[in-house]
């Protein structure tokens, strides 16, 4: 998975759309997307495994080794903060 897979699914802001889709399934209601790149993954219905953070990891440039625990917060920021960027008129 890409940092381009993340961006295809979403349209408008991207907060915006994570919001639209946690609505749209109540099962998402309690992840907390902001915070936990796992929850963020399956918000978008996206491959939550260790290969595809890694290969997330990769594309964004973020050092990431799954024994490291502070490995999927680094990931997390790294992917807010695109999702920022992209998100900016």
């Amino acid at each position: 998975m890409t940092f381009a897979d993340l961006l295809r699914r979403l349209f408008g802001s991207a907060e915006e759309a994570i919001v639209r889709r946690i609505a749209g399934d109540p099962e998402k209601l309690g992840l907390s997307w902001r915070t936990n790149i796992v929850d963020l993954l399956k918000v978008l219905d996206l491959d939550t495994s260790q290969d595809a953070r890694r290969e997330l990891a990769a594309d964004l440039a973020v050092e990431y080794d799954e024994q490291d625990e502070a490995a999927n917060r680094r990931l997390q920021t790294a992917v807010m903060g695109r999702l920022q960027k992209f998100g900016q008129p």
